[in-house]
């Protein structure tokens, strides 16, 4: 019997400032060899993990009907940074038996098939939370000195 599985390339900016061309010449190399008929290059652009991502639910509907063998995203990030949402994503490519490539020069270390590593998935997905917090923290504090900047500058004018 023929394997009809496909392998699922994920890619997603929070921006329209970014490019999808980091993301996706980081997952060449994994392609090589693979029809392109066998190959599903889903994107989500200018959205943040936290909202709703058409191409993303795509996915995980096709994941979920085992129709993807491997996917294949640049970082965890790229997911999600929710830890509920990372421990999904890995209860449901472990059930369906999805091999997840992570292309990222240093990503944390996190075996590419995550079935055999379940727990570092755990404290991925932990430390993913923290940073988006962190991330949010940094943002907010920037746009306030960006405002006091703008006020000290009216004044000066």
């Amino acid at each position: 019997m023929m394997n009809n599985k496909k392998t699922a390339v994920y890619s997603r900016i929070s921006s329209i400032n970014t490019s999808f061309d980091i993301q996706l010449e980081a997952a060449k190399p994994h392609l090589e060899g693979i029809p392109e008929e066998d190959i599903l290059y889903f994107k989500d652009i200018n959205v943040q993990s936290s909202s709703k991502r058409e191409s993303f639910d795509k996915l995980l509907d096709l994941i979920a009907q085992d129709q993807i063998d491997t996917l294949i995203v640049y970082s965890m990030d790229r997911l999600t940074r929710k830890q509920n949402e990372i421990l999904g994503i890995f209860e449901l490519v472990q059930t369906h038996k999805v091999n997840v490539i992570f292309t990222a020069d240093g990503h944390f270390p996190l075996k590419q098939d995550l079935q055999r590593d379940s727990s570092s998935g755990v404290l991925i997905a932990l430390l993913a939370e923290i940073e988006k917090e962190y991330i949010s923290k940094r943002l907010e504090a920037a746009i306030r000195i960006k405002k006091s900047l703008k006020k000290i500058n009216n004044v000066n004018s």
